[in-house]
Order: C-alpha cells, then sequence, then structure tokens
C-alpha cells in the first residue's frame, strides 16, 4: 500500500489544486474513488480562510495512482505534450510520484475538461489542414 499526504491550498493568481485517482485508464474523483474501493481520503487539518481555505489530505492506496497538480505560474501551454510535462513535474513536487504521460493526460482531462478539448480541438485542426 501506498500513502501521500498533501495539502489542497489555491497557489497565488488564484490557481486551484486538482487532485484524481486513476487506475486502469480512468480517473476518479475523491468521492467516486472511495466508492470504487480504489482509494481512502482523510482530512488530516482543515484550515478555514475564505476563498483561501484548504485541507491537508493523507490518501491511501494499493493498486491505484494519485495525481496531484496545479495549473502553472504562467498557465497552461496549447501543446498537449507541454501540458504532460507540467502535470507530471507538479504531481512529483506535490507528492514525489511521477505519473506516466498516460496517467497525466487522464487526470487533465478529468480535472479540466474543456482545457483539455481546446487543446485537442487545436490537433485536428492541424490534421485538417490543407
Amino acid at each position: 500500500m501506498k500513502s501521500y499526504v498533501f495539502n489542497d491550498k489555491r497557489g497565488n493568481r488564484d490557481r486551484k489544486c486538482f487532485f484524481c485517482v486513476v487506475y486502469e485508464g480512468k480517473a476518479y474523483s475523491m468521492r467516486e474513488a472511495e466508492d470504487a474501493n480504489l482509494a481512502v481520503f482523510r482530512s488530516l487539518r482543515y484550515e478555514q480562510a475564505g476563498k483561501w481555505s484548504n485541507s491537508t489530505w493523507e490518501v491511501t492506496l494499493n493498486s491505484a495512482s494519485l495525481i496531484v497538480f496545479m495549473e502553472p505560474f504562467d498557465g497552461w501551454s496549447d501543446k498537449i505534450e507541454d501540458v504532460i510535462l507540467e502535470v507530471k513535474e507538479s504531481c512529483y513536487n506535490y507528492i514525489s510520484y511521477e505519473p506516466t504521460d498516460a496517467e497525466a493526460i487522464i487526470a487533465f482531462q478529468h480535472c479540466c475538461p474543456g482545457r483539455y478539448a481546446t487543446r485537442m480541438e487545436k490537433y485536428k485542426k492541424i490534421a485538417n489542414l490543407i
């Protein structure tokens, strides 16, 4: 079993902390992961501070992966390859786990579906150039 501790506090410029559990090619929210017996989330501490409220979590998993990341300080690149690197680096900085490329894409798609769709539209446009 693996256990990770992280804090979901917002970053400067109102950047949100995203997290999900990835298992067999699918991403799960906290509740979905617990319902599927993939993870147990325990709140260790809660800090009430209005918009800046945050929790420190302990997450225990066995065969699934926890992916935790924050939007880069300068925003997301339009290139999915850059996004993958940012998610992997951010996750490593949070919990010392470097997800696979596939896990990073699945987590980004789950946590940021609009941003993921925008980037995929660009690739479709490139493929359709005449």
